[in-house]
């Protein structure tokens, strides 16, 4: 179950906002302005740090490399300070640049390892998707950026070279966060501060880029450096959210339809080159027309094309509830357990916390059955699913097994903590109907098939023992 964010998680994050915020306040590149920037970029690279080296093994590399990213961009701009300010030195091109292009590869190594973990399937029309929305903001930095500056820069061939290599690098980064995007992750705390963090320094890099372009970058540069200390803080606090320890966990819905989101995304990637066509063309009548009816049928074509998704997503979620729901009880069913199981033990084990899995038997089902017929039986095992769906905690899991047999999951609970909730369960079985029930806790690097085959041995040790109770296996 999600954790909810904590008065000091987000105490020390409106810190930073509020650090970031009162750049705006001081005189621009004065010794006060330089300071509360920098000290706050060390604060939250220091820890962001902290965090990183807290993780699950397995989730650090993806934060290591974000807090590399993060350092770098830092230590750049204090180097960046120290040749302007105290050493009245041109600082573009120089070391700094340097910095920055080793964040820009630790950024991208991030998102690569990002999306290969929580897309362990690939997932070919999100990457189309994600090649549209490139291609245009490809192009639109292309014309608004790269194009002024090679027609009318007067810089050398090297230093306008360093100058392109940004821009050609925010493409990269934000093709990563757009495929991070579309695979349709939940929207975790961590997963939101991230996209969140990358934009707002797409943003401010954008900013920069045309400034440069139209050579008044002199009048940007408050601004833009406030908005990447802020892309910088939200790094730091997206390292610190309760559910950093998982953010790198495979996706379950890549496979899903097209979400609004996702389709709004891709209509904007569309129609992004008939706009930039128009403003192109725009003194030309006749082709300022033919570009605008482009833009008109593109978006018909959208629309049909949204109308037709939502048929689809409907019979896509009827289909999906009914492959995984059991229609009898209403409950999720066997191959649904087999997932959930698997994600449960996955879990567990990133987090280092506890997993409980309980087999449910009710007792003497088939004498009932023959007393009292099938249908019967068919309505004591729905009301038995609701009784014990209702007794159990909000996080746990409970699945239909097969015939009268059933399983829960407990996320959290060890032996001590999961009896009462079992008792309870127990307890609650309507009907006068008593329930045998085996069940283990997870051990440390135990395989999800292997604790389920200890509860189910646990539940044979009930039954063998005169049913009605409850068996730990240990």
């Amino acid at each position: 179950m999600r954790q909810a964010p904590g008065p000091w998680w987000l105490g020390s994050v409106s810190v930073g906002v509020l650090a970031c915020l009162s750049l705006l306040v001081v005189p621009p590149e004065s010794t006060a302005w330089i300071l509360i920037a920098r000290v706050t970029g060390v604060c939250a690279i220091a820890a962001f740090a902290v965090a990183t080296a807290r993780m699950p093994a397995r989730t650090k590399l993806v934060w290591w490399l974000m807090w590399t990213y993060a350092a770098m961009t830092v230590l750049g701009d204090i180097v960046y300070d120290v040749q302007e300010q105290l050493l009245d030195e041109a600082p573009f091109p120089g070391p700094a640049d340097v910095l920055y292009l080793l964040a820009y590869v630790a950024a991208i190594g991030a998102l690569t390892v990002l999306v290969r973990r929580v897309i362990p399937n690939g997932d070919r029309d999100a990457w189309l998707d994600t090649a549209i929305i490139a291609i245009a903001v490809a192009t639109v930095i292309g014309y608004v950026v790269a194009r002024p500056a090679l027609l009318h820069s007067e810089q050398p061939g090297g230093t306008l070279a360093i100058a392109l290599i940004y821009p050609f690098l925010d493409i990269v980064v934000l093709a990563g966060l757009a495929r991070v995007i579309l695979a349709g992750v939940r929207a975790t705390v961590a997963i939101t501060l991230l996209a969140m963090a990358f934009l707002v320094t797409l943003t401010a890099d954008l900013i920069y880029d045309v400034m440069v372009s139209n050579g008044t970058e002199d009048s940007s540069r408050p601004v833009v450096d406030v908005l990447l200390l802020a892309g910088i803080v939200l790094l730091a606090a997206a390292s610190w959210a309760p559910d950093a320890r998982t953010v790198d966990t495979p996706s379950a819905r890549s496979s899903a339809p097209y979400t609004p989101g996702r389709l709004t995304g891709l209509a904007v990637g569309m129609l992004t080159l008939p706009t930039l066509l128009v403003v192109a063309v725009w003194d030309n009548l006749a082709a300022r027309r033919v570009a605008i009816a482009a833009i008109v049928v593109l978006l018909l074509a959208i629309w049909r094309l949204e109308r037709a998704l939502r048929t689809v997503r409907v019979q896509y979620a009827a289909l999906g509830h009914e492959a995984r729901t059991d229609a009898l009880t209403g409950l999720p069913n066997r191959r649904t357990l087999d997932y959930e199981v698997v994600r449960a033990v996955d879990l567990a084990s990133r987090t280092g916390t506890a997993l409980t899995v309980a087999m449910l038997d009710l007792d003497h089902f088939k004498s009932y059955n023959d007393d009292n017929g099938h249908q019967a039986g068919d309505r004591l095992l729905a009301l038995c699913a609701h009784s014990w769906r209702d007794a159990l905690p909000a996080n746990a899991f409970l699945a239909r097994y097969g015939g009268e047999e059933f399983v829960a999951l407990l996320p959290g609970l060890d032996a001590a903590a999961a009896l009462p909730v079992l008792e309870r369960l127990r307890e609650s079985s309507p009907g006068h109907r008593t329930v045998s029930i085996g069940y283990a806790v997870r051990e440390d690097r135990e395989s999800a098939s292997s604790v389920l085959r200890r509860a189910d041995a646990a539940l044979y040790d009930a039954k063998e023992l005169g049913r009605d109770r409850i068996i730990a296996a240990w």
